[in-house]
């Protein structure tokens, strides 16, 4: 899974290297993307995780602050409702569990050239696995770092389209106490000498891609390139 995010961000990020186009302005609007995710922790003998599709996908809005007049260098700024998903399920049986985390994700990040390094700080609004809810009581805000692309495929006087590919991987664990509260514990219990702890806290980590649709605040500024 990790060496798939590189291999599609650095695929992309070759790509957007290439394209010329004007410093991009102060600008606003709205983005959704569709993720793919995974529990990129370990887990208790007797589980196996699996890759598991958002079931709604991720929106919100993109504020963008340029921090240079002569190249794309800038400061992203995205809230958004979020989701993270994974698939457990009990290695004997083969049964699967479809499990969905949402949250309201603040993340700023720079842009350099359409190449975007940042963090994730996901407040936790609701939980389920296979339609059972799981209360937000029992998470935890997440950490995390982002990466990923821009790819500008249109532009206007009033804004510009993005291809937007990104990669996420979250430093903290789903919840608060993972000993008392996983989710599978009944599902596929620990086995002996194994004991609930919360090593196994799961760590969602996902790849996604989308658009948005930025408004122009103000002019772009011609790039060097554009006025030779």
């Amino acid at each position: 899974m990790k060496k798939s995010i590189i291999t599609i961000l650095t695929i992309f990020c070759v790509i957007s290297s290439s394209y010329t186009q004007d410093i991009l302005p102060m600008g606003i609007g709205p983005f959704f993307n569709y993720s793919i995710g995974i529990n990129a922790n370990d887990v208790p003998k007797g589980r196996q995780n699996g890759l598991a599709l958002n079931n709604i996908p991720d929106f919100g809005v993109t504020y963008f602050l340029p921090l240079s007049q002569t190249s794309n260098l800038g400061l992203n700024i995205d809230l958004a409702y979020a989701t993270y998903s994974y698939i457990q399920k009990n290695y004997y049986t083969g049964k699967e569990w479809n499990q969905h985390f949402h949250y309201f994700e603040i993340n700023p990040s720079f842009n350099f050239s359409n190449f975007l390094l940042g963090f994730n700080f996901d407040i936790p609004l609701s939980g389920d696995i296979e339609g059972t809810n799981i209360a937000s009581s029992e998470l935890q805000t997440l950490i995390g770092i982002k990466i990923g692309a821009s790819i500008p495929i249109y532009e206007s006087e009033t804004g510009h389209i993005n291809f937007i590919v990104e990669g996420n991987y979250s430093f903290s664990g789903i919840f608060k106490n993972y000993a008392k509260d996983d989710p599978m514990r009944f599902n596929a219990p620990y086995e002996s000498p194994e004991m609930p702890n919360n090593s196994f806290n799961t760590k969602p980590a996902s790849v996604g891609i989308g658009f948005n649709y930025i408004f122009n605040l103000n002019k772009p500024i011609a790039s060097q390139d554009s006025n030779e």
